[in-house]
């Protein structure tokens, strides 16, 4: 897991989830509240229940930031299946949206899917 960040920014990393690939930094801005991201990565064969369990306790940690959420970990929320349910489930019970509806990872002529996924506590605007 890893996050490239601009040298002009003040990033620091604030944690390394060792539970999952995931890691959180922070974005030390000039504006009154500074920026978290965490980014989580999980390959196809990971327990998702256990997974959505996990970015659970991340939203509640950093839920009271200006947060978002940058997420490869292959469910597929186009599904209408009980997992895809339950992960949109726990970000909009804990107030995030999901910013990238239309960003489909894989498009074909007979299928499409969204297993990459950026949800965020905070609306963006072109002024943010």
């Amino acid at each position: 897991m890893a996050v490239f960040a601009s040298s002009a920014l003040n990033v620091t990393v604030i944690e390394i989830h060792e539970e999952l690939e995931a890691i959180t930094v922070n974005i030390n801005t000039d504006k009154p509240n500074s920026v978290y991201i965490t980014v989580v990565y999980s390959p196809p064969s990971d327990d998702k229940h256990e997974l959505i369990s996990q970015i659970e306790k991340i939203l509640h940690k950093y839920g009271s930031y200006h947060h978002y959420l940058c997420a490869d970990i292959n469910i597929n929320i186009l599904d209408d299946v009980n997992i895809s349910r339950m992960y949109l489930e726990v970000f909009e019970s804990s107030g995030y949206k999901l910013l990238s509806p239309e960003l489909l990872t894989r498009e074909t002529s007979t299928s499409a899917t969204c297993i990459d996924h950026i949800f965020g506590n905070v609306e963006c605007s072109s002024s943010d």
